[in-house]
């Protein structure tokens, strides 16, 4: 049965978030391709070229019906004031059939060629004086309200109505018909006129407008789209030219970053790191001379130097990696966080390094970057400020993302004061979580004073 392994130091509970994944700047869109922005602009051509079809279709419908409408008044009104009022006599009132036929003769053209279907003449009773289906004449319908008021007016009205009623059982066309009123004053008393209009010639005009504006649209929106899309796709081509030189200029500052920090870095490792280990080499010897001839008390003082030497030369070593961490190129991130770890046992600490086995190739390299950061400074604090005996760092990866853990029994701290009143120069969880918000990362941190610390960094993957 294998033992049990001791329990993350620390204190527990979820701890504070300190770094919110929404603020993580979105990834620059890709610029489609230049055959994807041309189907675009002509798909949606052919969109509003179809709304703009349907609005002209509705448009052309209602203005061919208005135009109908006073088609229908105006040719009543011609019929009327040239062959309606002066036929209607005493011999037509008294339905005498020669009067009557005179009048077929006088509007037979009319219901020929200009489209009329009905036409009917009422005295001011509703009795029809005059029709062309011959089974009226005679007949009497009472007004309705409009009628009475089409028969009180002074001008024709023409409007959409559908026949129903005793008048129009002899309608031949169902449906929708244009019909006019209008009234005629003849021997001092007041007649009504009816005059009955196709309603499917409005259709037949709608669409003959529809036709010609489509033809106005369709050629506009080609001379439209042969201007548009080479103009299209040489912005389209510039963009493209933009975009490659915008990526190599990233690339070159970003390399040439790399090359001054690397130069940096060799300038601080060739010069000052080997001068205080030859500096520490010395003062090492000097204690072993001094302690030959007799002088302990100096040679202690000596060591201490020489410690104090070494510990500035781990530092500047420290301030290496975090200036060029060469190790994640190198030897990877778990052979980078090895290294980190290190100091902590040269200080006596009880030390837990648990990497996931793959992690090189679970963790991308951006997030492994910002792994190594975050380690360094979490652990450079335990180094300097916590006192701990032991320190566990956890690191784990899977297809949903990846957890890096570090838990110390140390001293602790007041999350709530550090961030009300840092210390001078003490920024560092100020900096780790504007890096992990940056990065869409949630850095957590679970604190009390004298319980130690854990530090939480989470990245998933979208």
């Amino acid at each position: 049965m294998s033992p049990t392994p001791p329990a993350q130091p620390g204190p527990a509970g979820p701890g504070v978030l300190l770094s919110d994944t929404r603020a993580a700047p979105r990834a620059a869109r890709a610029i489609p391709p230049r055959r994807t922005v041309l189907a675009t602009i002509v798909g949606a051509t052919l969109l509003v070229a179809a709304l703009v079809g349907v609005l002209a279709y509705w448009v052309s419908s209602r203005l061919a019906e208005r135009e109908i409408l006073d088609e229908g008044a105006r040719l009543t009104d011609l019929l009327v004031s040239s062959e309606l009022q002066p036929r209607i006599t005493p011999a037509l009132q008294a339905l005498d059939p020669a009067a009557q036929r005179a009048l077929d003769a006088a509007v037979a053209p009319t219901l020929r060629h200009d489209g009329a279907l009905r036409l009917k003449v009422f005295d001011a009773g509703g009795r029809v004086l005059y029709s062309d289906e011959p089974r009226l004449i005679g007949q009497t319908f009472p007004f309705d309200a409009e009628e009475r008021q089409a028969l009180d007016g002074s001008s024709a009205r023409a409007v959409l109505s559908s026949p129903h009623g005793l008048e129009n059982e002899y309608e031949r066309v169902p449906g929708r018909l244009v019909e006019v009123r209008q009234p005629v004053v003849a021997d001092g008393h007041r007649f009504l006129v009816e005059v009955y209009f196709d309603y499917h010639r409005i259709g037949a005009r709608a669409v003959e407008m529809w036709r010609v504006f489509i033809a106005l649209l369709g050629g506009s929106l080609a001379l439209m789209l042969l201007l548009v899309i080479p103009i299209t796709w040489r912005l389209s081509r510039g963009l493209d030219d933009a975009r490659a030189e915008r990526e190599a200029l990233l690339e070159r500052a970003v390399e040439s970053s790399q090359l001054e920090r690397r130069r940096i870095a060799g300038t601080l490792h060739d010069g000052p790191v080997q001068e205080l280990a030859a500096a520490t080499l010395a003062l090492s010897a000097s204690a072993q001379r001094l302690d030959r001839d007799g002088h302990p008390g100096q040679a202690a003082t000596v060591r201490e130097s020489a410690a104090s030497v070494r510990g500035a030369m781990r530092s500047l070593r420290t301030l290496l990696v975090d200036l060029y961490p060469a190790t994640l190129g190198d030897q990877g991130l778990a052979a980078s966080l090895a290294d980190l770890v290190e100091p902590l046992r040269s200080h006596g600490a009880d030390v837990e390094l648990a990497v996931h086995p793959r992690v090189d190739s679970a963790v991308p390299l951006p997030d492994q970057r910002l792994v190594f950061r975050v380690a360094s400074e979490c652990l450079l604090n335990v180094v300097k400020h916590a006192e701990a005996s032991r320190v566990v760092v956890r690191l784990d990866a899977s297809g949903r993302g990846w957890t890096l853990t570090i838990a110390d029994d140390g001293r602790g701290f007041s999350l709530e004061d550090t961030f009300r009143t840092p210390e001078p120069g003490h920024l560092g969880l100020h900096v780790l979580a504007d890096l992990a918000s940056d990065a869409g990362a949630a850095l957590r941190v679970a604190t009390r004073p004298g319980e130690g610390t854990v530090v939480t960094l989470t990245r998933e993957n979208a």
